[in-house]
């Protein structure tokens, strides 16, 4: 999930909130050392109604502060101590709260965009401004930057609204005044260095007052409140005055830069090619990706020949040239067909028994041809040259020795190639296995489908796996399929929604209606048939899916077989009157 980062120019809290004078970002008269706000009281019962005016509240001001509490710093970047910073990154200093670095400043936003912070970061060069020292009259370490160096080591402060912002994790734009007040770990004020850093360099980062009553008061210069010197919002320095410039440090760390060497900086080292036309390096840039190939005197029949082949790295605009000469052509072919030939006619038509030797057909096995393929044009048969890959690869100089250099991998590295196919090999045996295993449990289960389940009449199928009817899908024609939001439902599902009752698919019911069953063989037999089973399976079975239709038609004592209630097999035997005589049972299938 994505981050949602709100960052805000300024942020404002409390009475703050009340100022009425605009900052004036340092132009013109300097303003007030400490804000004001009106602040008017309406009073409750029982003077219900009334008000008292207005009063005017003077609030603090940087020339209030000696320090803030260490524990305000949330984070660092760089750390303390690192010795490897990048030096194209920025120093920052994360505060909280989130208003912390405009609270004291004396008026409010400009254009509710821009609003300078009562502190600053500064980074500054050890070598040239030693670290902050500690004195005894003053209640804030201080650090001195040399009028030869204050151009260089601090930055313009007519700019300081824009070394400061709020960072608010926060995705809805809505709630960011709410999220300030009740979501305090989610936000962070932060201090902003714009110096450029250099590399192999020692620095001090040191958070300072931005304006000058900030630096009287941190310097012990002032101890009354009501000092003139405090009452002007005056800048803490100014690059445009010669002289040293003497700063309280409320909070300072340090670090050093790495080398210059990340992606900006070997970003920064390319250049387009057109930046080298006229010098010596436009040449070597068009040979880029390419390397002068000598061609042999077999194939050229001139000494000396070189051709030039191209890496997969060329130049955009690269062109490969031509066709390759005609008599290359012929030669290489003369060359790489030579072998075929001998093997369709080993011994030849003359008398010179020798076999020879050749360079192979690069990609025969692939294109499952051993010679270069030929185009018959009239009486002309030349090599299928830009037709065919197989002839380009074996009668073109440059793309013949690419491919020589790609058999010599093959072949220096041939061993570890067989293992990776025989681990290969090993992982589809083992597929293999398993798509054997499954069609023979296929086959099996077909089996034992046809013996004990295809003998079976529907009914009583379905009355045997009823247990799985909820893991059967009810697949049909497009109209007959039954679906539950897009998928296909079960046979179980199926079923839930028809007029037949569970209960006729339950594992109970299927042993009670089982024709094995020992309280059903007696009716079975006074019944005088072995299908009445079925026949009570089936009838019962067909009217309970078709009671919605036939509801009149339907009653359970229907299908109640003789025997198991009670019996009618005794309604025609007479007894007569004589307790004692003895009855024939013979008539009905009994004996004695």
């Amino acid at each position: 999930m994505a981050i949602a980062y709100q960052f805000l120019p300024w942020v404002r809290r409390g009475l703050a909130v009340a100022l009425d004078t605009e900052d004036n970002l340092g132009v013109g008269a300097p303003l007030a050392a400490r804000g004001s706000a009106s602040i008017g009281v309406a009073l409750a019962s029982p003077h219900q109604g009334t008000a008292i005016a207005p009063l005017p509240m003077r609030l603090f001001g940087p020339g209030d502060v000696i320090g803030f509490d260490q524990r305000l710093v949330v984070r660092t970047d760089p750390k303390p101590n690192t010795r490897d910073f990048e030096p194209n990154y920025l120093a920052i200093i994360d505060l909280d709260p989130p208003d912390f670095p405009w609270m004291l400043t004396p008026a409010k936003a400009q254009g509710d965009t821009r609003l300078r912070p009562w502190l600053v970061l500064v980074v500054l060069e050890v070598a040239k401004t030693g670290l902050p020292v500690v004195s005894a009259s003053a209640p804030l370490p201080s650090i001195r930057i040399k009028a030869a160096d204050v151009d260089a080591e601090l930055p313009h402060l007519a700019e300081s609204w824009s070394w400061a912002h709020t960072q608010l994790v926060n995705e809805n734009a809505a709630q960011i005044q709410d999220d300030l007040q009740g979501k305090p770990a989610t936000n962070v004020s932060r201090l902003v260095s714009p110096r450029r850093l250099k590399e192999k360099t020692d620095y001090v980062a040191c958070v300072v007052p931005a304006f000058k009553p900030g630096v009287l008061r941190g310097l012990g210069l002032v101890v009354d409140e009501n000092d003139p010197a405090l009452a002007a919002l005056d800048p803490a320095w100014n690059k445009a005055l010669a002289g040293d410039v003497v700063l309280p440090v409320y909070y300072h760390w340090e670090f050093s830069t790495s080398a210059n060497g990340d992606f900006e900086a070997l970003a920064r080292l390319l250049r387009t090619p057109g930046s080298y036309k006229g010098t010596a390096i436009e040449a070597q840039l068009a040979a880029v990706g390419t390397i002068p190939m000598s061609v042999d005197n077999l194939l050229s029949g001139t000494p000396g020949l070189t051709t030039t082949m191209e890496g997969a790295l060329v130049p955009i605009s690269y062109n490969p040239g031509a066709a390759p000469r005609a008599d290359h052509a012929a030669s290489l072919e003369a060359i790489v067909n030579t072998p075929q030939d001998q093997v369709a006619n080993p011994v030849g038509d003359s008398a010179d028994m020798r076999i020879e030797v050749k360079p192979p057909l690069v990609g025969a096995w692939h294109a499952k041809k051993h010679q270069v393929f030929r185009l018959n044009i009239g009486p002309v048969s030349a090599p299928k040259l830009t037709k065919h890959w197989l002839a380009d690869l074996n009668l073109n100089p440059r793309y013949r020795g690419a491919a020589g250099y790609g058999a010599e991998v093959v072949r220096k590295f041939q061993e570890d190639y067989v293992d990776a196919c025989w681990d290969q090999i090993g992982d589809i045996l083992e597929a293999e296995r398993k798509f054997n295993l499954t069609r023979l449990s296929i086959e099996a289960l077909g089996l034992l489908k046809k013996k004990h389940f295809d003998m079976l009449p529907p009914e009583r199928v379905l009355q045997v796996f009823g247990p799985a009817l909820p893991r059967i899908e009810a697949l049909g024609t497009a109209a007959q399929t039954y679906r539950i939001n897009g998928k296909v439902a079960s046979l179980g599902k199926r079923l839930d929604r028809s007029s037949m009752p569970a209960a006729l698919m339950d594992t109970a019911l299927r042993r009670v209606a089982s024709p094995a069953n020992h309280a059903l063989r007696l009716p079975a037999r006074l019944n005088r048939t072995l299908n009445a089973l079925p026949a009570l399976t089936s009838s019962y079975l067909t009217t309970m899916a078709q009671a919605s239709k036939k509801s009149a038609a339907f009653a359970v004592n229907n299908f109640m077989p003789d025997g198991i209630v009670g019996s009618a097999m005794f309604d025609g035997v007479k007894l007569g009157n004589d307790a004692n005589a003895t009855i024939d049972l013979s008539g009905i299938g009994l004996t004695g």
